[in-house]
């Protein structure tokens, strides 16, 4: 699942600079991802199955990166996702690809029945998973909406409206874990990465304190974690600045 993730982290990234680059690999690949829908493993099936709709979002450009990643509300956990559709009127009528096992109708039935899920040898657990992820990939690529899921941090909600932002969100969450929202809110490197999502979070002055109410709550930060140290570097640099501007 890893590796998928990479490679779906990667094609985010190419697939916005050289689109014709992205096709060229993804035509080596498509066969090794229909291929890994019928994994047991359902986090590899999902995986792929998002990394296919990334594909179609990349190569159709049907995306709508401008509409607004975030708002607030209050929820009961920090850790709430919810998934929904947003209508488009755009319409996927399949992938130029140069291949003969490439058929779009054949890959929607597959799409389609895999969110349905009747395969008695999946476990409840990994069928709600399966469902749930596949109704937002069925609707990208057949064509009739394009993907958003919500995240709520701190009582926060942050939403991911494109594949490109999910599928960086999927590899992020793995690689920061439960660290994640501290590096949403307070490391620089992911903020153009998500674009207007991690921005608005940023702006809205909860890098210090969670918005629950309690404007005495701290989020505290581990002193020998990568985040303090990032912290302290910065606070040093800033001090060095300050030093330097004093003899001017």
């Amino acid at each position: 699942m890893m590796s998928l993730n990479a490679y779906g982290l990667m094609m985010t990234v190419l697939g916005s600079s050289n689109s014709d680059s992205a096709k060229q690999i993804f035509e080596k690949d498509f066969d090794i991802h229909y291929e890994l829908l019928s994994c047991d493993d359902v986090d590899v099936r999902v995986a792929s199955s998002e990394n296919i709709a990334l594909m179609y979002e990349l190569l159709t450009d049907y995306s709508n990166e401008d509409q607004s990643d975030y708002e607030s509300d209050d929820y009961d956990s920090d850790s709430d996702y919810e998934s929904h559709a947003s209508k488009s009127s755009s319409h996927n009528h399949g992938l130029d690809l140069g291949l003969a096992s490439y058929d779009h109708d054949e890959l929607v039935d597959v799409l389609v029945e895999m969110s349905r899920d009747s395969n008695k040898k999946h476990n409840k657990k990994d069928k709600q998973q399966q469902k749930q992820a596949l109704r937002l990939v069925v609707s990208s690529v057949a064509g009739s909406s394009n993907p958003s899921i919500k995240m709520n941090l701190k009582n926060h909600i942050v939403r991911f409206s494109s594949w490109t932002k999910i599928c960086r969100l999927n590899a992020f969450k793995t690689i920061c874990s439960n660290g994640l929202y501290m590096h949403f809110v307070e490391n620089p490197i992911l903020h153009p990465i998500f674009g207007s999502s991690i921005n608005s979070l940023v702006a809205s002055g909860i890098g210090g304190h969670s918005n629950s109410g309690n404007h005495d709550e701290r989020v505290v930060v581990d002193s020998k974690s990568d985040m303090a140290k990032y912290r302290s570097m910065n606070m040093k640099k800033m001090r060095s600045s300050k030093n330097i501007n004093s003899f001017d």
